[in-house]
């Protein structure tokens, strides 16, 4: 049976859900999936439709980011697909990725943080992780004296710790 209306949840919950917490959410704009603030953010508008998934072949399909963070279904997810199910982690908080023009590139989730030893900032050039390490190559400065690779486990990823540094060599 093909809905009359696209709309599967509004606000969080089905248009036939009478709760009081359904008739809630939707007079106040709540967003019940874990947004970092209560009140649905879809497209910074005033008046947001608040609109979390629509029907597509008879079948519910989520339209809003925040949705997803339903039970943290899909971060854990991914957690579990790139560091294992056996790893501990934590969502902390989100950045703004920019692009080359200084333009939104979209969100990600902060895992966890680690001061590096002799590291200038912002001189990271590219991370690459492999089997429960991640390599962050280091580049710059006066001397280059702190050129090279950071050796960092991240097999807990809400704890990381640098295991090593491999200095490059002079002028390479």
């Amino acid at each position: 049976m093909t809905p009359q209306q696209p709309l599967a949840e509004v606000f969080g919950y089905p248009l036939a859900d009478q709760s009081v917490r359904a008739v809630a959410a939707r007079k106040n704009r709540l967003c019940p999936f874990n947004n970092k603030v209560p009140n649905c953010t879809k497209d910074k508008a005033k008046n947001p439709l608040g609109v979390c998934s629509v029907y597509h072949d008879n079948a519910p399909v989520i339209t809003c980011p925040i949705r997803f963070r339903e039970n943290w279904q899909i971060t854990s997810d991914a957690a579990n697909f790139f560091f294992g199910a056996d790893v501990a982690w934590s969502s902390l908080t989100e950045i703004r990725l920019n692009d080359a023009y200084g333009k939104s590139a979209g969100n990600i989730d902060v895992v966890s943080k680690l001061a590096l030893k002799n590291v200038e900032p912002g001189k990271i050039a590219d991370v690459g992780v492999h089997k429960g390490y991640a390599y962050l190559a280091a580049w710059g400065g006066e001397t280059c004296k702190y050129n090279g690779v950071h050796v960092v486990d991240v097999r807990n990823p809400a704890a990381p710790k640098e295991v090593s540094f491999v200095q490059a060599k002079e002028g390479s």
